[in-house]
């Protein structure tokens, strides 16, 4: 996979073709959810489902999404590292499902978690968080579905030079930051902020809400996965971080030179 290709490809789909899913693409996505990992750990699921015809439930997703029969659904306990950890391990399989030429759309609130909890059991102590459908996408997008994406501003990004900061000009990590930027979050919120210092990245969540910490988790692995792309080998922790104005220091990323 070329990550940076594929980030940039990426969008959100809500309207998807009735041309059922190749099985080798069921496989590779399977495969996707069965390997996805995370640094920050917490308690994550996440499953593959097909509403077929004698499946106890339909999708419910207000009217947002049509067309999809396959849904990644994801449930995580509620605490703060589950839900970091619940956006780095979904977008790995969303990623995939790019790769692959299959469309995604990430959903926090416009579906019903009771009509997904009859294909997907979350573990005890776990709730469904998000979900996301999964198919070939159609060509001509739907009024509803543009106006959703004008509502969710998805095609629009900050500056880099507003999320992020280089207090030593180190450039090495550039390309890593502006995959994150180009990373989904809810209703485009783009809540990572960053400052690059001594060899290490440290992060910030300047959103509201728990949700960003999904955000961040999502950004974070746009983040690392194009880090390994480009040879960058490092690890996330806590650590020493100056300020960011307004943000909650969250991780830092730290390499050989940054330790």
């Amino acid at each position: 996979m070329n990550i940076k290709q594929t980030i940039e490809h990426r969008t959100s789909v809500r309207t998807y073709s009735p041309t059922p899913l190749d099985e080798s693409h069921i496989a590779a996505l399977q495969t996707s959810i069965d390997t996805a990992g995370t640094p920050f750990g917490g308690d994550i699921k996440i499953g593959l489902v097909h509403f077929t015809n004698d499946a106890p439930a339909r999708p419910g997703t207000y009217g947002v999404i049509k067309g999809a029969e396959w849904f990644m659904v994801m449930s995580a306990a509620d605490d703060d590292r589950s839900w970091l950890s619940a956006g780095f391990m979904m977008e790995q399989p969303v990623l995939e499902a790019t790769e692959l030429g299959l469309g995604t759309c990430w959903m926090a609130a416009t579906f019903s978690s009771k009509q997904f909890s009859k294909v997907f059991e979350a573990p005890e102590g776990q709730k469904i968080m998000m979900v996301s459908p999964v198919g070939y996408p159609v060509g001509r997008k739907r009024i509803l579905e543009r106006i959703t994406g004008m509502i969710a501003k998805s095609r629009t990004r900050k500056e880099f030079s507003t999320l992020f900061r280089d207090t030593d000009t180190d450039s090495r990590f550039n390309d890593a930051l502006e995959m994150m930027r180009l990373a989904p979050s809810s209703v485009n919120s783009q809540p990572w902020r960053a400052i690059v210092s001594q060899g290490a990245v440290h992060f910030y969540n300047a959103g509201k809400g728990r949700l960003s910490l999904v955000d961040m988790g999502i950004g974070l692995c746009h983040f690392y996965l194009t880090c390994r792309h480009n040879g960058i080998e490092g690890k996330f922790q806590q650590a020493e971080a100056p300020q960011f104005d307004k943000a909650t220091y969250v991780c830092s990323f730290l390499t050989d030179q940054g330790q």
